[in-house]
């Protein structure tokens, strides 16, 4: 029987320290891969920092001040950025503000930030411009999985053109206007800018996606908030509605209507007017008055509890032929009641060829 020599604890020893060398070697030579890369990709991902400013230039939009008016300032530079942009995963629109230009000049800054509704890392890379007089374009930027959609109120730093003193200016935008001196040598200054726009070639596609997406996150935003509202009031689905949904308009309706508008729910449209400081819209789904359960706009019963959202034939209305068809017992303010009534009969046949019978007998 052959036993198995114990290895030393020095030996196990140098053999680490030697394997620890080997892998350090191989890693600086680039033998090795790094952990988490694979063997043979030697392409890296592009980053927005291996994007130079002429290639910003080149392959981001721009961004344009128009209209623009220049009176006692020497140059005009961007300090802070905001930008909205359309994510490149899930096509939402949100905004970002780029950190302060005015120490990168001229040259490239970047801007990081993550995505509000999938998490993705986005990125901006911005090469700002210095603007003069009859030079329009403040900025060129690149977005690093997002889309640039519209420039926003941003800050801007403008020098006077007799002293050279820089001077911070908030919130410029479309229609801004300001008069004032300046604070060195109280040389007369005018700033005026009637729009601002972004210029590229996918640009207008990209607005486009962003404004009905905008649309549909306030559109949600407006039922979550409603439904926050509701249940303040004590809704609960499973329990009937305040007086089973009828109103004080229309006491024979059982149920509440979802206006599209707002996102809230009313008895009636009356109720949404008095209630809210806009008009309605056509609501198309509704809440049931006995179980509260939402669902879309129908005359029918309620899908989920079977139960009748109006008393249906025994009102005394028309109701698009729905609801009552008897003269005798229609209500008198309904038009159909008295509809056709002052209109003579035409004769038929037999009581023409009798009448004629008796004029030739004559």
């Amino acid at each position: 029987m052959k036993v198995r020599n114990a290895t030393r604890p020095s030996e196990v020893i140098g053999q680490q320290v030697t394997d620890v060398e080997t892998h350090a070697e191989r890693k600086r030579t680039g033998g090795e891969p790094e952990l988490g890369e694979q063997a043979g990709d030697t392409t890296e991902p592009s980053r927005p920092t291996d994007v130079s400013a002429e290639e910003v230039r080149r392959l981001g939009v721009e961004a344009r001040l128009i209209g623009l008016c220049l009176e006692g300032f020497r140059t005009l530079t961007p300090s802070v950025l905001r930008v909205q942009v359309v994510c490149g995963r899930c096509r939402k629109p949100t905004d970002m503000c780029t950190t302060s230009t005015a120490a990168a000049g001229t040259g490239p800054s970047d801007t990081d930030s993550v995505c509000p509704v999938c998490d993705e890392r986005l990125g901006l890379r911005v090469a700002t411009s210095v603007c003069r007089g009859g030079c329009n374009a403040v900025a060129h930027i690149l977005g690093v999985n997002c889309h640039p959609v519209q420039l926003l109120r941003s800050d801007f730093e403008a020098s006077c053109s007799e002293c050279f003193d820089v001077a911070r200016i908030r919130n410029v935008g479309a229609g801004y206007r300001k008069a004032s001196k300046c604070m060195g040598c109280s040389t007369k200054l005018n700033l005026c800018v009637e729009d601002v726009d972004l210029l590229g070639q996918s640009v207008a596609k990209w607005r486009q996606v962003a404004e009905e997406q905008g649309e549909q996150m306030n559109a949600r935003r407006q039922l979550q908030d409603a439904r926050k509202i509701e249940k303040h009031l004590g809704l609960k689905v499973g329990q009937p509605l305040p007086g089973k949904g009828a109103c004080k308009h229309y006491g024979q309706s059982y149920r509440w209507l979802r206006f599209p508008c707002c996102g809230r729910a009313f008895p009636c449209d009356v109720c949404h007017d008095e209630q809210t400081d806009h008009h309605c819209e056509w609501a198309s789904r509704m809440l049931c008055g006995l179980c509260s359960h939402e669902q879309p706009l129908s005359k029918d019963q309620c899908s989920h509890c079977g139960a009748a959202q109006s008393r249906g034939s025994r009102s005394g209305h028309w109701e698009g032929g729905d609801g009552c068809r008897n003269r005798i017992t229609m209500a008198k303010n309904d038009p159909h009641k008295y509809k056709g009534l002052g209109t003579p009969t035409p004769k038929s046949k037999e009581s023409k060829v009798a009448d004629a019978h008796k004029k030739r007998c004559s």
